[in-house]
């Protein structure tokens, strides 16, 4: 802890940390938006993926669904749809069971204040993993939490589970790796799950994180730009004609 500062939260960064991190976000973004800004490429459709049918998954979408604003939970529909996708594309096998139940509750705690938790992803990956174990399903959450706290990051983790989430979720928010998905696909998973609000919810959103948790990975990508790259991703005018 550098001096001056007061004793962190679970979740909150150090000056250098949020130096670092809002460093590497502004590269990011000037590497990746014209990428981004092109859209989605001509080439083979594939399916939608089916949700997993099991206890644990059909619980996490029931929580998401009653615990997120309409706008947020399709937004997390549309997560595990990137997530899958990417995941084929790289080639690796995240365990669905905690994918889906990652992008399903990644975002579970935005927006909120839970005493003594500096960072919503913090919160968020608790929630999660105590939904896993109240499922019977302790070895989920040792999946799980891992991939909704780092999946705000400007880099994703080592895991499966990490890298697909991130991703997608970066995909969905900004429209990093968006030119790797082909129109067809892209036009499926948003007719399935519009985008309606979420652009203007989102944004709204961080503001809030970046006032209530200034210490935080969200506010350190808020005030390193995250608007521009928000308002320029083709998912959103562009989108219904991908």
């Amino acid at each position: 802890m550098q001096p001056g500062e007061k004793t962190r939260q679970p979740g909150e960064k150090s000056r250098g940390e949020r130096v670092r991190l809002g460093a590497r976000a502004l590269l990011n973004a000037t590497l990746e938006v014209p990428r981004a800004t092109l859209g989605p490429r001509v080439g083979t459709d594939r399916p939608l993926t089916t949700a997993p049918a099991t206890p644990v998954c059909v619980e996490a979408d029931e929580l998401a669904k009653q615990t997120l604003t309409p706008a947020i939970y399709e937004h997390s529909r549309r997560c595990w749809q990137w997530a899958c996708a990417l995941a084929d594309i790289d080639e690796i096998t995240p365990d669905a069971e905690a994918l889906f139940v990652a992008c399903m509750l990644h975002d579970i705690e935005l927006g909120t204040k839970e005493p003594g938790v500096g960072c919503f992803v913090t919160a968020s990956g608790a929630v999660a993993a105590g939904h896993c174990r109240d499922a019977g399903r302790p070895e989920l959450a040792d999946l799980v939490e891992p991939a909704i706290l780092g999946h705000f990051d400007p880099t994703p983790g080592p895991a499966p589970e990490q890298r697909a989430l991130h991703d997608a979720a970066h995909l969905d928010v900004v429209g990093y790796r968006l030119r790797e998905l082909t129109r067809t696909f892209v036009t499926h998973v948003l007719d399935a799950h519009p985008r309606d609000g979420f652009p203007q919810e989102f944004l709204a959103a961080m503001r809030t994180e970046a006032r209530l948790r200034p210490r935080s990975v969200a506010a350190t990508m808020y005030r390193s730009g995250l608007a521009l790259p928000l308002r320029l991703n083709p998912l959103d005018g562009r989108g219904s004609q991908a």
